[in-house]
């Protein structure tokens, strides 16, 4: 099963910190998960990938998490948790 959910990055969601944890929180997942940022997607379980997306979000722009697997249920809550914890302003979109 295929999910897709997308957040706004708010300002100082993203240290090196939180997106090593959030690295570390997606390897321990056995479904695929990817970030899509306009055009670009990458494997969110890659260090140099997932660090080279994040590190250049501005306050205000939008990613996707895309989670296709057999936990994927279970991935797409612990990461909205994750990024709930980021911010207590984070704005979810729901796509599937």
């Amino acid at each position: 099963m295929e999910i897709k959910k997308s957040f706004c990055v708010r300002e100082g969601m993203f240290t090196v910190q939180n997106i090593l944890e959030l690295i570390q929180i997606n390897s321990s997942f056995d479904c695929e998960v990817s970030v899509k940022r306009k055009e670009k997607i990458i494997n969110a379980k890659s260090i140099l990938g997932t660090m080279n997306l994040f590190i250049y979000l501005r306050s205000g722009e939008e990613f996707t998490i895309i989670l296709d697997g057999e936990d994927a249920k279970y991935a797409e809550q612990q990461i909205t948790t994750f990024f709930e914890k980021q911010s207590t302003g984070t704005t979810i979109l729901s796509l599937g």
